[in-house]
């Protein structure tokens, strides 16, 4: 082992820590590890588990630190955000979780827990598939507690994946198979629901929410509202799915 910069698990030494101000995070020690080249596996963490679909209560995210860690209320103290899109920059995640420290009688106040917010707006309260970067704020935020000055963070670069679960199983898998996209081919159906010419408005929303519901199509003929095109119907995901898209059009199709 070589301090402060060493790979074994703090678990591994009695739950013990060895930092330098200011503190960054411990890979090894953080669940997931702080790893994206790590193969999916039974226990890789999924849409549903960070929903709290298949899991009570929801898959969170721990990152722990070399030293103990404070941060203001009232705004997120790091940066989430969704990697891997057409977007000019990356979708920001950040307002999507609630953030906790751990401060119990036999905690340390080093791990910093993100869980998904059920109480945020719709679509901040939805965490989609795909791979995730957390970093620090360049200001106020994170900080080192306990330290003259309290300050920042370390700069850092933590990754992590959701995986797809079509079929609910709280695994990636189907059987052996890895559950890349719920779509077809990922293609979600146009957001231009009631076919007028002009999109996006909310009047699509409208008539799209209003079908979901048995009102009638707005549109001569049978209206199409498996709008991931998973080949069920009507379920919530063809709702996430809509708004996802229309949220941007950078966005994947939300399983």
């Amino acid at each position: 082992m070589s301090a402060p910069n060493y790979a074994i698990a703090n678990a591994t030494l009695g739950n013990g820590s060895v930092g330098r101000v200011p503190f960054n995070v411990h890979d090894a020690s953080s669940s997931p590890i702080n790893n994206l080249s790590e193969a999916p596996n039974n226990n890789s963490i999924t849409y549903t588990d960070m929903m709290g679909i298949t899991q009570t209560p929801p898959r969170s995210i721990v990152l722990e630190f070399d030293g103990p860690i404070e941060f203001t209320a009232g705004s997120p103290p790091v940066k989430v955000t969704l990697l891997g899109t057409t977007c000019s920059s990356p979708p920001d995640f950040s307002g999507s979780f609630v953030y906790s420290i751990d401060t119990g009688v036999n905690d340390t106040g080093r791990r910093l827990t993100l869980t998904r917010d059920p109480n945020a707006p719709f679509p901040d309260n939805v965490i989609v598939p795909g791979d995730y970067k957390i970093e620090r704020l360049a200001s106020g935020g994170l900080r080192c507690k306990g330290v003259q000055g309290t300050p920042v963070v370390a700069a850092f670069d933590y990754r992590f994946t959701v995986y797809s679960d079509c079929n609910g199983d709280g695994t990636p898998f189907n059987g052996t198979t890895l559950e890349d996209n719920c779509g077809a081919n990922g293609a979600c159906d146009t957001i231009d629901f009631n076919r007028n010419g002009a999109y996006p408005e909310n009047q699509d929303t409208i008539d799209f929410m209003n079908v979901l519901s048995g009102g009638p199509c707005p549109y001569p003929g049978v209206c199409d509202i498996d709008f991931n095109n998973n080949g069920v119907f009507p379920e919530d995901a063809d709702v996430i799915a809509y708004y996802g898209v229309l949220a941007g059009d950078c966005m994947q199709c939300w399983p």
